[in-house]
């Protein structure tokens, strides 16, 4: 089994702001439901680093003051808001060369442009159930009847970091995914693996799309504002082989 620690955070605003693609242009993006950050923040497309780090979180663990956001789920006309994120950090390639998330590292996952005629990798971004429902879609389903019954948004990040830059011009050139199960050539900087679920309080989600045009277009935001030391202390001890470092509440994964 592959080492991981984990958290979840509940929704603590919801705007019309990036943050990372549209810094300092309130009101210039489709609809983002934000996680982990402080609500009091007078303007989530201006958060910076410092402002995240001495702010209190709406993570379960206070060390993580990190910001994260995907773009609004509706169904039937009527935006539905979701419950706390689980935020999974894993490392299934070399347990020796995991290093923490540099300070301040921006990331944009998954393609606000996809479509029918061009879904996403299922690898990387997908629709389900959550734990023990069918096999992962490009589209959410009905949950009628599954375990966890809620409809479940994924998103992984690319693992490899070029070692230089915080950001990219595209917000994802810095960054690449493993090839051949490691990272290297331009990006030979082996980060963990972030893995974000979102759900939402509604069994059957046939119909629903999100902000950003459609449910093709599924795609999350991320901001490192971890307490450093813990983060690096997390890393070390949970991210290698058969440990298991959960920090979920037993009722965030229902």
């Amino acid at each position: 089994m592959a080492g991981n620690f984990s958290t979840n955070c509940k929704r603590v605003h919801s705007s019309k702001d990036d943050p990372i693609v549209f810094p300092n242009n309130p009101g210039e993006s489709h609809q983002h439901d934000f996680y982990g950050g402080d609500p009091a923040l007078p303007d989530f497309s201006s958060v910076t680093y410092s402002q995240l780090r001495s702010a209190p979180t709406g993570c379960r663990e206070p060390d993580d003051t990190a910001l994260y956001w995907q773009p609004s789920l509706s169904l039937g006309g009527r935006e539905i808001a979701p419950v706390p994120l689980n935020a999974y950090y894993r490392n299934d390639l070399d347990p020796a060369r995991v290093v923490p998330f540099p300070p301040d590292l921006r990331i944009v996952a998954g393609d606000s442009t996809a479509s029918a005629d061009a879904p996403q990798d299922l690898k990387r971004v997908w629709w389900s159930c959550g734990r023990g429902g069918p096999p992962k879609q490009t589209t959410p389903i009905d949950c009628t009847g599954t375990p966890i019954g809620k409809v479940t948004a994924h998103v992984v990040f690319p693992q490899c970091w070029d070692g230089r830059s915080i950001d990219s011009a595209d917000h994802r050139s810095h960054m690449a995914y493993p090839s051949a199960g490691r990272c290297s050539g331009s990006h030979p900087v082996q980060v963990p693996k972030l893995g974000l679920a979102f759900r939402w309080p509604i069994a059957n989600g046939v119909g629903a799309t999100l902000s950003c045009g459609s449910p093709y277009c599924l795609h999350a935001d991320f901001i490192n504002a971890w307490d450093q030391d813990q983060l690096a202390e997390l890393v070390r001890e949970c991210l290698v082989p058969d440990v298991n470092c959960n920090m979920l509440t037993a009722a965030s994964d229902q």
